[in-house]
């Protein structure tokens, strides 16, 4: 019994440091310079996968790819990712590309106020034609998906989100 004591410092303090680099696809992530990104795959990162396929790395390149893994999808390894696609801003989006009144297209409905129900979208399309159009609507739940229903695309061939 004595011996399995001893044993559960370590176990908990290895389960602690396994949690900190075990993130899934896409979860947000620091990088070992502590910039923030995401976790992919390493095909999917330029900057890493440049490194990677060099003929000749230097100790820091090579350390600081093997310090960027992130997680694991399966048996494929994912490295935290700083590229223009992961940066996020803090700051809301100007008046003109947030919060433009489409108020013609409710039925019977009751005009509210910007952000008094913060977690609705509009979902915009792109036709094939190139035109955008505004269609259907969806909640946020979560911070990377929308729900709605699904007239909004499968009566839409052709179109793209």
């Amino acid at each position: 019994m004595l011996r399995s004591k001893s044993i559960l410092p370590y176990l908990i303090l290895s389960c602690s440091i396994l949690h900190v680099k075990c993130l899934n696809l896409n979860d947000r992530c620091s990088n070992p310079d502590g910039d923030s990104g995401r976790c992919v795959h390493l095909r999917g990162c330029p900057p890493l996968r440049e490194i990677y396929t060099k003929p000749v790395v230097t100790y820091q390149e090579s350390s600081f790819l093997s310090d960027s893994r992130c997680g694991m999808d399966g048996r494929i390894p994912l490295v935290c990712c700083v590229s223009p696609d992961s940066e996020t801003s803090t700051s809301a989006p100007g008046g003109d590309t947030c919060g433009v009144d489409y108020s013609e297209r409710i039925w019977g409905g009751n005009e509210t106020d910007l952000d008094e129900f913060p977690w609705t979208a509009l979902i915009r399309y792109r036709r094939t034609n190139g035109v955008l159009t505004f269609n259907c609507g969806g909640s946020l739940i979560n911070s990377r998906y929308v729900i709605t229903a699904a007239h909004c695309f499968n009566e839409r061939p052709g179109i793209q989100v």
